[in-house]
């Protein structure tokens, strides 16, 4: 039996539903398992249907903080990680548009900023970022 894939990685899920035999609720007699949610990189909503014996493969998602060093006119960002290792081939444009303006907002006005990103299925995305405040 090939296992299905669920390739998309959901960042959360937003609905759910099972068609059953019978009005009770026996769960052995489960036909399917409907499943709703919201891609972390491109937001959109995905559904899918599984049957019960079904197998699937639900991608591990990663994420990771960066100072953020540099904004090239092209979008792509330098950053830099906790090790001091500079990372030079994230860009900008798959993110969403608000947190492009909060990241270019900050930036420009000097702030130290941390950007987090998310890494699942060979695809990485900046999903939000965060001023980094001194202790005194």
């Amino acid at each position: 039996v090939q296992p299905r894939v669920l390739i998309t990685p959901i960042e959360k899920i937003s609905g759910e539903n099972t068609d059953l035999t019978s009005p009770k609720r026996d769960f052995s007699k489960i036909h399917k398992v409907w499943v709703s949610g919201i891609d972390i990189f491109t937001q959109k909503r995905y559904e899918c249907t599984f049957f019960p014996n079904d197998f699937v493969e639900i991608p591990i998602v990663n994420e990771s903080e960066y100072q953020l060093i540099d904004i090239a006119q092209d979008g792509f960002l330098t950053l830099m990680n906790e090790n001091g290792e500079l990372k030079e081939d994230l860009s900008l444009l798959p993110s969403k548009a608000d947190v492009v303006k909060k990241i270019k907002t900050l930036f420009k006005s000097g702030k130290d900023i941390t950007v987090l990103v998310r890494e699942a299925v060979g695809k990485e995305a900046v999903y939000d970022c965060k001023e980094i405040v001194e202790d005194q």
